[in-house]
C-alpha cells in the first residue's frame, strides 16, 4: 500500500481549482488500495468539496488542514483539533499586524475574512490598475465580531516585508507560531503547529514505512513534511526554497503534474 500526502493551492490544484481529470487520477490511485492525505493551509469548510469528490471517506484517506491545526482520519475514524487562537488573543496579533501595514486575513471554522480595509482597498486598486486585473474581495469583519475561536492569521505583502515579519517575530508571544508559506506569506499559528507533525503522527499510528510514503508540496510550509521521505516532489512552479527539499522537481502544477504522478505512484504496486 502507498500513503500520498499532497498539499493542494499550487500542487495538486490547478489553477482552475480541482478539475475532473485530476480528480480521476486520483481515484484511479485509490482503487488500488492506496491512501491519499491531503496536507493544506485550508479549513475544513473550504475542502469539504475535495473531500466528497476525491471519496476520500470511501477509500479511508485522511486530512491535514490548517498547516497541521487540524487532523481528520477517516479509515479509524479519528479527529485530532489542536486548541485555536483564542478571540482575545487574536485580536492581539491582528493589532500589532495592522500596524505594521500588513495585508491581513482573519481564519476560522466559518470561513476567511478580511480584517486590514484601508490597506486592502488600496491594493485592490493598484491591482486593478497595474495588472488590470482585481482580485477577489473578501468578506470583512470587525475585531469585536470574531468568534471565541481562531483558527489562524495570515499575513502577506507590507512595505519591508520580510523586515517587518522579523520584528513582528520577535514582538509576539512565543506561545505562537509564524510559519512561512511564500517569500509574501506568513502564517500566525498556536505554538507546535505544523504539517510534518502530523504527518509523523499519522505515520507512527498507523506503522508506516517511510518507503511506502509520497510527499508532494509547493510552499515553505511544505518543507517540514517533505524531508520526510526520500519520495519528495514539487511542481517546477514550487518557491525556490523548496526545490532544494524535494528530491524531485516535476512539471507545473497547472499541467495536472501532480496528480498524473500520484496515478503513476498507484501503478508501480
Amino acid at each position: 500500500m502507498k500513503y500520498v500526502f499532497t498539499d493542494l493551492d499550487g500542487t495538486l490544484l490547478t489553477k482552475d481549482g480541482l478539475t475532473q481529470e485530476a480528480i480521476d487520477h486520483c481515484l484511479a490511485y485509490q482503487q488500488r488500495g492506496n491512501r491519499l492525505i491531503l496536507a493544506s493551509g485550508r479549513n475544513e469548510k473550504s475542502v469539504e468539496g475535495f473531500v466528497e469528490s476525491l471519496q476520500l471517506e470511501r477509500y479511508k484517506g485522511a486530512l491535514i488542514l490548517v498547516n497541521g491545526e487540524v487532523y481528520i482520519d477517516y479509515d479509524i475514524h479519528e479527529r485530532i483539533e489542536v486548541k485555536p487562537l483564542t478571540k482575545k488573543e487574536a485580536i492581539k496579533l491582528v493589532r500589532l499586524a495592522d500596524l505594521m501595514l500588513f495585508r491581513i486575513y482573519i481564519v476560522t471554522k466559518e470561513g476567511r475574512y478580511t480584517y486590514s480595509l484601508l490597506y486592502e482597498s488600496l491594493f485592490y486598486f493598484a491591482r486593478l490598475i497595474i495588472k488590470h486585473k482585481p482580485i477577489p474581495k473578501l468578506t470583512r469583519i470587525r475585531l469585536k465580531d470574531l468568534p471565541e475561536e481562531v483558527q489562524k492569521i495570515e499575513l502577506s505583502p507590507t512595505f519591508f516585508f520580510k523586515y517587518f515579519v522579523r520584528i513582528y517575530s520577535k514582538l509576539i508571544d512565543s506561545k505562537y507560531e509564524v510559519v512561512s508559506v511564500g517569500p509574501y506569506w506568513v502564517e500566525v499559528l498556536p505554538k507546535g503547529v505544523s504539517k510534518a507533525n502530523m504527518v509523523n503522527y499519522y505515520l507512527n499510528k498507523h506503522q508506516i514505512q517511510r518507503d511506502d510514503v509520497y510527499i508532494f508540496g509547493d510552499g515553505e510550509n511544505d518543507i517540514g513534511m517533505l524531508k520526510l521521505t526520500d519520495h519528495s516532489y514539487t511542481p517546477e512552479n514550487g518557491a525556490k526554497l523548496v526545490k532544494q527539499y524535494a528530491k524531485r522537481v516535476i512539471g507545473n502544477s497547472n499541467d495536472l503534474s501532480v496528480s498524473k504522478e500520484i496515478e503513476r505512484i498507484g501503478k508501480e504496486g
